[in-house]
């Protein structure tokens, strides 16, 4: 659909839309963004680590994921254990690696790019599995 055809919906609710975001554009700042949080060891140092320690994996599936309650993170770990686990846009910092789960799929336009510049810099690559 084009801009003209959404107004042409738009437009008998009182609505308009004057410019369409431009993905060129967002993933450029995106990168930006990005490269800028990579530029920082300490916290790419952080990302590594909370990823390696199961315990700092638990706590984090317990507190976010779980609200803090027992029974569901149970359930929630034992669910995943054979399933494949999706995550959409999560820059550099997916989360679904600490899940025990059989596959992790990750879509993330800027993921070459990202695991290009960390190789790089840091001679690690956080999409490889």
């Amino acid at each position: 659909m084009n801009i003209h055809q959404l107004n042409s919906l738009l437009l008998p609710q009182g609505y308009f839309v004057e410019k369409i975001k431009n993905q060129e554009v967002s993933q450029s700042y995106e990168w930006e963004y990005c490269k800028s949080e990579l530029d920082n060891i300490d916290l790419v140092g952080e990302y590594f680590t909370f990823v390696e320690r199961q315990d700092g994996v638990r706590n984090f599936i317990f507190n976010e994921f779980c609200c803090k309650n027992g029974f569901l993170f149970d359930q929630t770990i034992c669910h995943v254990r054979d399933k494949v686990v999706l995550e959409v846009g999560s820059s550099w910092v997916p989360i679904i690696p600490i899940l025990p789960a059989r596959r992790h799929i990750y879509i993330e336009p800027l993921a070459d790019k990202i695991d290009d510049y960390v190789l790089g810099k840091y001679g690690r690559s956080i999409f490889s599995n």
